[in-house]
């Protein structure tokens, strides 16, 4: 981390519930530097294997926050190419 290990790191993990990034929030909330947010999907919660893995994460002090990404980007109107 480039931080000292006494200044707490915030780090935002999406797709905490998924393979990879199940891994990767697994290992960073094992260090008491970081402060870990996870970003998931508004449905995971209601997978029982996801809220299993959701509800250890937040036992060991992760921050839950749903939201969906590609809503976001679906909801944007493309620039418009004549500007460029």
């Amino acid at each position: 981390m480039p931080q000292s290990a006494t200044t707490p790191t915030s780090v935002l993990v999406v797709g905490a519930t998924g393979m990879l990034g199940g891994r990767i929030a697994a290992t960073l909330s094992a260090m008491p530097q970081v402060q870990l947010r996870l970003l998931v999907r508004p449905d995971s919660p209601h997978d029982p294997r996801q809220r299993a893995a959701l509800t250890a994460l937040a036992g060991r002090g992760a921050s839950i926050v749903e939201g969906d990404l590609a809503q976001r980007l679906r909801s944007r109107q493309p620039r418009q190419a004549s500007r460029w």
